[in-house]
């Protein structure tokens, strides 16, 4: 986690965020605003993040990020956050407020955001992929949204803000369209997903429990998505972890290929989220450069060999 920024003191708001800030502590802790400071911390790229203090009580507090109403589903996201934290999956959340838009949550004391090293201790994988089974095992989402859907989401409103897509972008989502009719066709079992699982998404502490946070894009989505995505994200060596295996008392027919798949989909849809960021964000991210790195990734996995084999195996 980056370094913490000095803290404010409440009444001494000096930038939008902060009066943002204050409004919300206004209501939320009422007569003991007086007493709260403030301190943004410098980790996500989608939303401000900000640590409350208050006597003896400590609070994180998530300010939407500027256009996230765009591509998130804030009602639909606010149910699995609650889900999540009366599960004991993630922090538990206290209020939202829709203006400013905020989430208002408990600290998690003595935790830390993840790095992929952390989850080569096979009792912290054991411990994470719990906690989504929790979340894949529980009630349905108000939201059904497939990973293939956010990219067709995602695609459609970077062409109506006309933003300049690389010359093979048109290559790459027609490759994930037949992709996607394949997969269709199997009929996948949906589940409530977090559909966003990046290692600063995992929060943990020294007795070894995890915590999963940022629910923003989560909906009724196949589990072998949340997994795929766990698996390229970590860039675990596959021949020590298989997250599959660890998950499942017992594979599924066609999981590896439907990962295959998958694999190509999250990495064209989230390079295409990243070109969206481009013109929508005020985070100081390069969104240019991770949207590059993710499409060039993309394009590599939807023209590999195991590519066509996965989509001949489907088929």
């Amino acid at each position: 986690m980056a370094e913490p920024m000095d803290e404010i003191l409440y009444g001494n708001a000096s930038t939008d965020e902060h009066r943002q800030l204050e409004v919300i502590l206004e209501v939320f802790l009422k007569e003991k605003k007086s007493h709260a400071t403030y301190r943004r911390v410098e980790v996500g790229i989608t939303n401000s993040n900000w640590i409350i203090k208050e006597q003896n009580n400590t609070y994180f507090i998530k300010l939407y990020g500027e256009n996230t109403h765009i591509m998130i589903d804030r009602s639909s996201s606010v149910v699995a956050s609650k889900l999540s934290g009366e599960l004991g999956v993630g922090p538990f959340l206290y209020e939202t407020f829709q203006s400013p838009g905020a989430e208002v949550y408990e600290f998690l004391d003595g935790y830390r955001n993840s790095v992929p090293e952390d989850f080569a201790n096979a009792e912290l994988r054991s411990v994470l992929l719990e906690k989504y089974k929790k979340m894949h095992n529980s009630s349905p989402l108000p939201l059904t949204r497939t990973g293939y859907d956010q990219l067709e989401q995602r695609y459609s409103l970077l062409k109506e803000a006309g933003i300049k897509a690389p010359d093979n972008h048109e290559a790459l989502m027609e490759r994930c369209r037949t992709a996607a009719k394949v997969i269709n066709a199997t009929k996948p079992t949906l589940a409530p997903c977090h559909n966003d699982c990046y290692s600063p998404n995992f929060m943990l502490n020294d007795a070894g429990d995890v915590r999963i946070v940022d629910w923003e894009y989560a909906s009724n989505n196949d589990p072998l998505w949340d997994l795929t995505m766990l698996s390229l994200s970590m860039q675990l060596p596959p021949e020590e972890v298989n997250w599959f295996a660890e998950y499942f008392d017992e594979v599924p027919e066609n999981a590896a290929a439907k990962a295959t798949l998958y694999g190509g989909m999250i990495a064209v849809s989230w390079g295409t989220w990243a070109l969206l960021q481009t013109q929508y964000s005020n985070i100081d991210f390069d969104y240019s450069e991770y949207s590059k790195m993710l499409l060039g990734l993309g394009d590599a996995m939807t023209q590999g060999e195991a590519w066509e084999a996965a989509l001949c195996q489907l088929s």
